[in-house]
């Protein structure tokens, strides 16, 4: 498997942020599915999720000398 560019990365995890504050809406509005777990865990995941995805984009940013995406 080839090693993804950085640019191309940093697509993948703004297209990532842009999916989940749809489930996150979703765990909101309809619940999740384990019933082991409360729905706020999951949306508190999903919160968790976003901010590792920006972090991670500022990481290879700033690694790259790139430009952060607005």
């Amino acid at each position: 498997m080839k090693k993804q560019t950085p640019e191309s990365q940093i697509a993948e995890y703004a297209q990532c942020i842009k999916k989940e504050p749809g489930h996150w809406d979703h765990l909101y509005q309809i619940g999740g599915q384990d019933l082991f777990w409360p729905d706020g865990s999951g949306m508190n995941l999903t919160r968790n999720h976003i901010i590792s995805y920006k972090i991670d984009i500022q990481k290879l940013c700033e690694e790259y000398a790139l430009p952060v995406p607005p």
